[in-house]
C-alpha cells in the first residue's frame, strides 16, 4: 500500500518522478506512526486533483486515524484551491460547529 509515509519516499517521488527523491531529501517524516495515538477527531479536505498529497495518500493515513473522521472530497480541487473553496470552508464551519455543540453538553 502507498502511504502517506515520508516527504522524500512519497509526496516528493510523487511530484518528480524522474529524480531519486530518496537519496536527495533527507527527511524522516512518519506519520502514519504517529496517526493511532491521536485523540482528536479529523476533518480532511481532500482535492480529488491533487498533485501534491494524492488523494490515495490522504486516505491510507485516515485508515490508521482511531477518532472520528470526516471527509470533504472536492472533485475538481487540487492542493491550492482547497483554500479558496466555499465547500472547504463549510465543512470546516460545520466541523468545528459541531465539535463545540457535542463540547457543550
Amino acid at each position: 500500500m502507498d502511504n502517506y509515509d515520508k516527504i522524500a519516499g512519497g509526496v516528493a517521488q510523487d511530484l518528480m518522478l524522474l529524480l531519486p527523491t530518496r537519496l536527495l531529501i533527507h527527511n524522516h517524516f512518519d506519520i502514519l506512526q504517529f496517526a493511532p495515538q491521536a485523540q482528536a477527531p479529523v476533518l480532511a479536505i481532500i482535492g480529488a486533483q491533487d498533485a501534491v498529497v494524492r488523494s490515495r495518500r490522504s486516505e491510507a493515513l485516515l485508515t490508521a486515524w482511531p477518532r472520528e473522521i470526516r471527509v470533504t472530497l472536492l472533485e475538481d480541487g487540487n492542493h491550492f484551491i482547497i483554500y479558496a473553496s466555499e465547500t472547504s470552508w463549510e465543512a470546516v464551519r460545520n466541523f468545528f460547529s459541531d465539535l463545540l455543540t457535542e463540547k457543550g453538553n
